[in-house]
């Protein structure tokens, strides 16, 4: 849930994550995401999203995926199971990380082209969409980060089996 919150991936293309989708070569490392519901992206990984890589592949530590060898609905299946067991609304669905991952980066005054790049949306009304909501979904979204943030064990991967 935390690589969603922080870049806004589908869970499809958390699924098909590879190592080998990071170029370490330059000064940032860049992430290219090649199978997409639109268009392929590219972009620059910044300092939090790095760090929470190197805490995932400590984790899994699996050769070719980031995230182990799942698909993605174990990733739903996963997340609903702790919803549940949290209490957690069920309207709460692993995609709603998806507007809080829009809503952050707009609220560090992440430009909206660069967004829209990040996330994969190809029309600003798409990306407008992620980023209006109303105080129950605010809520609501707000109240799931903070539950699983908080749950044991500490993990960045809380969602997802092994």
């Amino acid at each position: 849930m935390r690589w969603c919150e922080e870049c806004g991936m589908r869970r499809e293309e958390i699924a098909r994550l590879e190592h080998a989708h990071i170029d370490w070569r330059g000064k940032a490392p860049i992430l290219r995401i090649p199978k997409t519901k639109t268009v392929p992206r590219v972009f620059y990984m910044w300092p939090a999203l790095v760090e929470l890589y190197h805490e995932i592949s400590a984790v899994f530590n699996h050769p070719k995926y980031l995230f182990g060898a799942f698909w993605m609905g174990s990733i739903t299946q996963a997340f609903g199971r702790i919803r549940d067991k949290l209490g957690i609304n069920c309207a709460v669905v692993f995609h709603s990380f998806r507007y809080e991952a829009n809503s952050r980066m707009a609220d560090r005054g992440v430009e909206q082209k660069l967004r829209m790049a990040i996330m994969g949306h190809v029309d600003e009304s798409t990306n407008d969409g992620y980023t209006q909501f109303s105080e129950d979904v605010v809520s609501r979204l707000q109240s799931a980060s903070a539950q699983v943030s908080h749950a044991p064990p500490q993990s960045p991967i809380i969602l997802l089996p092994r």
